[in-house]
C-alpha cells in the first residue's frame, strides 16, 4: 500500500504565502500575489533549487496560488529530496501538523501498509467526517486492495468528482502493477489540469516500463510540458538531454541546455557571486572615525554599517577598537558568511528610509531569500 503513497517517487524517481516579499529586480518592496510568487518559485525550481521545491510543496499543500493537490505536493516534496531541499520525503510528511488533512492521509496509508487495516480505515473515516475528498480516496484504495474493487472504485469516483487529483491519478493506473496498461487517454486529459500528470506520460512514452508504448517524440513533448511547471526531475532531464543530443527534435537554446544539465546532475551550479564592500567608502569611514571619535563616542569600540536601502545590501562595514590613541580593527561576533546583510542594521536602515514598516513580513526561505541570507542559512 505504501507504494501508492509514493507513486510519484516510484514513477519519476522522483511555503508559499501571500506575505510581502522583496522585488529583486526593481530593488524595492512590493506586495506580490500568491500566483506571482508561485511563478518565481517555479522558475527557481526549474534550475534545481531544492528549497523552492519545498516551498512549492507548501503551496500545493495549502492551496496558495495553485489548486490544492496531494499528489502534486508529494511530487514537489520528492523533487525537493532529489535536489537537496530536504533529507527524506517522509521527513516532510511527518512534520505536518497532526490534524492536517494530508498528514492524516499519510498516516492512514502508513497504517494500512503496516498491516493495521482497521486503523487505516478509521483515519480514512475521520477524513470523510471532515468533508475531505482524500478520505474517500484512501478508503477506496484500501477497499480495492482488500478485494472489494466495486465499492473501492465507487469511492474513488466520488473522490475524483470532489476534486481529488490523487483519486483521478489512481483511477488512471489502478492495475499497472499487475501488468495492465494505464489509461493514457485519461492521463492526457488530466495533464491539462494537473501538470505532474505530464511527468507520468513522459515516463510512459519512453518505453522503460512497456516497450510497446514507446514513442520518443511524445515522451519529449510531455516531459517538456512537465518542465514548464517544474515537474521534470533528474531522470526526465537526463532523458531529454539524451534525446536532444541524439538528434531528437527539440528547440532548446544554450540556457535551456545548461538548465537541463544542472537538473540532470551533469553540470554543477555556478557559485554565487557575493558582492564585496566598497573599500574607498570603508577607508573614508575609518578616517572620519579617527578624527571624530571623541565628538560622538564614549565607548572603546565602534561598528558602522552603510546600507543600500534599495537592495538591503551592506556597502561598507567598519569595526574599530580604540586603546588610548591607537585604533585597531575590531572583529565583531557576527558570522563571517554574512557578507551581504547584517539583519539588524539593514532592518533599521530600511525602517528609517520609510521603505518598509514594522508590519512588513519577509519570507526568507529557510534563511535564504534571493541573495540575502541569515547567519544560519547553511543549516536551513
Amino acid at each position: 500500500m505504501k507504494k501508492y503513497l509514493y507513486l510519484v517517487v516510484a514513477l519519476m524517481m522522483v511555503s508559499c504565502t501571500d506575505r510581502f516579499v522583496m522585488d529583486e529586480v526593481a530593488g524595492g518592496y512590493t506586495e506580490q500575489t500568491p500566483v506571482s510568487e508561485v511563478a518565481i518559485l517555479m522558475e527557481k525550481a526549474r534550475w534545481g533549487d531544492g528549497q523552492a521545491y519545498v516551498k512549492l510543496a507548501d503551496c500545493y499543500r495549502d492551496g496558495k496560488g495553485v489548486k490544492q493537490d496531494f499528489i502534486t505536493m508529494l511530487g514537489m516534496v520528492s523533487f525537493a529530496d532529489e535536489y537537496g531541499g530536504i533529507g527524506r520525503v517522509e521527513d516532510y510528511l511527518s512534520a505536518l501538523p497532526e490534524d492536517s488533512e494530508y498528514r492524516l492521509v499519510f498516516d492512514a496509508m502508513e497504517k494500512f501498509s503496516g498491516h493495521k487495516q482497521e486503523d487505516g480505515l478509521a483515519l480514512a473515516e475521520k477524513l470523510i467526517a471532515q468533508d475531505s475528498p482524500e478520505g474517500y480516496t484512501v478508503k477506496g484504495i484500501i477497499l480495492s486492495e482488500q478485494g472489494n474493487r466495486d465499492e473501492g472504485n465507487r469511492m474513488l469516483e466520488h473522490a475524483a468528482g470532489q476534486g481529488s487529483g490523487f483519486a483521478e491519478l489512481y483511477l488512471c493506473i489502478p492495475g499497472w502493477h499487475n501488468g495492465q496498461n494505464p489509461d493514457i487517454a485519461k492521463l492526457k486529459a488530466l495533464g491539462d489540469r494537473m501538470p505532474i500528470a505530464n511527468t507520468f506520460l513522459g515516463k510512459i512514452f519512453t518505453g522503460k516500463d512497456d516497450e510497446s508504448l514507446k514513442d520518443e517524440q511524445l515522451a519529449a513533448y510531455y516531459y517538456m510540458r512537465a518542465d514548464e511547471h517544474a515537474c521534470l526531475g533528474r531522470n526526465g532531464a537526463r532523458w531529454l538531454l539524451g534525446y536532444y543530443r541524439g538528434g531528437g527534435h527539440l528547440e532548446l537554446n544554450e540556457k535551456d541546455v545548461e538548465r537541463l544539465e544542472i537538473l540532470a546532475g551533469v553540470r554543477a551550479k555556478e557559485p554565487e557571486v557575493i558582492p564585496h564592500n566598497d573599500p574607498s567608502l570603508e577607508e573614508a569611514i575609518t578616517d572620519y572615525l579617527h578624527g571624530h571619535w571623541d565628538d560622538y563616542l564614549g565607548q572603546s569600540k565602534a561598528m558602522v554599517y552603510v546600507v543600500d536601502t534599495k537592495t538591503g545590501r551592506i556597502k561598507a562595514n567598519v569595526a574599530l577598537e580604540r586603546k588610548g590613541k591607537k585604533f585597531t580593527p575590531y572583529i565583531d561576533t557576527y558570522d563571517q558568511e554574512q557578507s551581504i546583510m547584517e539583519t539588524g542594521s539593514t532592518y533599521l536602515a530600511l525602517l528609517s528610509s520609510g521603505r518598509i514598516t514594522p508590519k512588513y513580513v519577509f519570507d526568507t526561505g529557510n534563511g535564504i531569500y534571493g541573495e540575502v541570507r541569515d547567519h544560519n542559512w547553511r543549516h536551513g
